[in-house]
């Protein structure tokens, strides 16, 4: 039998205009929401210990959890160490590695790490693409002929007569095509799904905090380096309703995204869901400090920071310097596409010089045997201007044909050829300049009485970077063929 809850308002909006789906199933008409009524197990008291939970919710979290510090792993000095070699592999200026950087101050943070994994239940539509065939019509033109007449001198009667002939217009006409479009076909889909979650979040009011900075160095982190807090301490590290709110948030939108992401099809909507089990959780409040310095170039300040355990990724401003290779390198090939672009036009130039002298040649010669036939009338003088103009002109054609692919010929070899002088001035640069840098570096680290940077420390993020830049390249090729 149906239970009438009269006291009962949406969690979301406050609403009472509640439609009940079922003894426990609610639908807010004011918002929509969904919701879930629980009641206890006496039915005396129904109406006063009615609990609602909104889905798509993320439970409140218990209030206990631990409460721990991150001992640094690394000195100071050793994040001077690591700043040296960070900017070495970003290629920074030379006259950089004659300064020094600020003294390392520390800054603090207290961060809260909480991890849930849940079981999801949802529901939604999948969308599945398809290329479906459709009729169109396009435009095209197509010269018809036509009959007119006009007007001629009739140099035998020496009056002006009439004739018919035959010219072409331009038409416009329609044909059919067939083209595709995509269509998407909607299908119902729904399921449970276990989702994990986990979310990085700061606690002290007015401190900025780089996340993924935090996770690339605490994803290495060692467990050794985690020590309890005093009770003294552990009294002042709760969870702000702020950060509270934060983590709520992230663990809702990274549980649907997860949830998408698993859904079959290509496409989604009206995706529903909520937590219908909550399998395991977990929260850290952890008191931290981050290594923070500057140093100056050409006036201007360039902060670099790390988080001193795991990993430590060293980040920072990236310096700006015409001298950098990466600088010089687009000089060089904007140097080199301007150079080439202005042979190209130049060799053009010369081509259509020859071939307007050409043609000047072949209507002087004409000039000459109409001149020639108006004035001397002598039948083998006027044949032979004019087979002379012919022989010009056909030779004009063999000869401008001839120079315009030797002359494109040779411009294409000397273009190839700086080219390659181009890679190798590119290539030459920057091996040199690497050069240059590791052994400013290593005088560097010398002069602080640090260890010298090895081999496999400068070059432990190539790997990365070429995985980076084939994911770039990956992504680019399904966008092209999503256009």
């Amino acid at each position: 039998m149906a239970i009438e809850i009269k006291s009962l308002v949406c969690p979301q909006c406050a609403s009472s205009d509640i439609r009940m789906e079922s003894e426990t199933q609610g639908v807010c008409q004011a918002c929509g929401a969904r919701f879930t009524v629980q009641q206890q197990s006496n039915p005396q008291n129904v109406y006063n210990e009615v609990h609602v939970h909104l889905k798509s919710k993320k439970p409140a979290k218990k209030e206990s959890c631990d409460k721990l510090e991150i001992v640094p792993e690394y000195t100071k000095e050793e994040f001077i160490r690591k700043a040296w070699i960070q900017l070495a592999k970003e290629e920074a200026p030379l006259e950089v590695f004659s300064g020094d950087f600020d003294s390392v101050t520390q800054k603090k943070h207290q961060v809260v790490i909480d991890t849930v994994t849940v079981d999801v239940k949802y529901q939604g539509s999948a969308g599945y693409h398809r290329q479906e065939p459709y009729l169109d019509y396009e435009t095209y033109y197509e010269k018809e002929p036509y009959l007119t007449t006009e007007s001629y001198y009739d140099s035998t009667t020496r009056t002006t007569r009439t004739r018919q002939v035959t010219k072409y217009q331009t038409v416009e006409k329609h044909r059919p095509v067939t083209r595709y479009q995509t269509v998407v076909d909607w299908s119902p889909t729904s399921g449970h799904q276990r989702a994990e979650s986990t979310v990085f979040a700061e606690n002290l009011p007015h401190v900025s905090f780089d996340e993924g900075t935090f996770y690339a160095s605490y994803k290495d982190l060692q467990e050794s380096s985690l020590k309890p807090v005093s009770d003294e301490v552990a009294q002042t590290m709760v969870v702000t309703e702020k950060t509270r709110k934060i983590i709520e948030d992230e663990h809702a939108d990274e549980i649907f995204w997860s949830v998408e992401r698993s859904l079959p099809g290509d496409d989604h909507q009206r995706l529903d869901w909520e937590i219908a089990k909550e399998i395991s959780s977990s929260t850290r409040i952890v008191n931290l400090v981050e290594y923070r310095t500057s140093i100056t170039y050409n006036g201007v300040k360039y902060k670099r920071y790390a988080f001193p355990f795991g990993s430590m990724v060293v980040e920072g401003d990236p310096i700006e310097d015409k001298s950098r290779p990466v600088s010089v390198t687009e000089k060089i090939k904007s140097d080199f596409f301007s150079m080439s672009t202005s042979k190209e036009r130049k060799t053009d130039r010369m081509v259509d010089g020859v071939s307007v002298g050409i043609v000047l040649l072949t209507i002087l010669l004409l000039i000459g045997s109409i001149l020639v036939s108006c004035f001397v009338r002598v039948r083998e003088a006027v044949v032979g201007c004019f087979i002379a103009a012919v022989v010009a002109f056909f030779s004009g054609i063999l000869i401008d044909f001839v120079f315009d692919k030797v002359a494109h010929r040779i411009t294409k070899s000397f273009i190839n050829a700086e080219m390659k002088r181009a890679m190798s001035e590119i290539s030459d640069y920057s091996e040199d300049y690497e050069k240059k840098v590791w052994e400013a570096l290593n005088l560097k680290l010398e002069s602080l009485g640090l260890r010298p940077a090895t081999d496999a420390e400068m070059k432990e993020d190539e790997e990365e970077k070429d995985e980076k830049e084939e994911e770039d390249e990956d992504d680019e090729e399904e966008e092209d063929e999503d256009e």
